[in-house]
């Protein structure tokens, strides 16, 4: 999804107000602390004011801000651009990881068979049901 519209490479300031509407309404039914999973480097000024809105009009809420690169290590990191051919430079997205992570913690809330669409990166696939192949075969 890239709440910035289409063509957008980061997230924007339709972002900033989708985080502020969604934080809001958690708000509402009193949610007070909340975790916002950074995907993207271009996302982070947009996030913070996000966290910033909502920490102004509900004073009690507390917003974190985590960048995926800073969570996973570098080891993952090294190992993600050896197996896909994405050099360290421009592994600024979590594209692959972020897919990966939720078919890993929700795979209910997943539906690989929607989608037929394999992204080959190097010499290996990753495929829309979270599985790397070798792309020859």
């Amino acid at each position: 999804m890239d709440p910035g519209g289409p063509g957008h490479d980061h997230c924007g300031i339709g972002c900033t107000q989708l985080v502020t509407d969604t934080l809001a309404a958690l708000s509402a039914h009193g949610t007070r602390r909340f975790v916002i999973v950074n995907p993207a480097i271009d996302n982070i000024s947009f996030l913070c004011e996000a966290a910033r809105e909502t920490t102004l009009s509900v004073p009690e809420a507390r917003v974190m801000i985590v960048n995926w690169w800073d969570v996973v290590g570098e080891d993952f990191r090294n190992t993600l651009a050896r197996d896909t051919g994405v050099a360290r430079t421009e592994d600024h997205r979590a594209g692959t990881v972020e897919s990966s992570l939720v078919m890993h913690i929700a795979p209910e809330a997943t539906h690989p068979e929607r989608s037929a669409q394999t992204e080959h990166r190097g010499n290996v696939g990753y495929t829309a049901a979270g599985r790397w192949r070798n792309a020859a075969g």
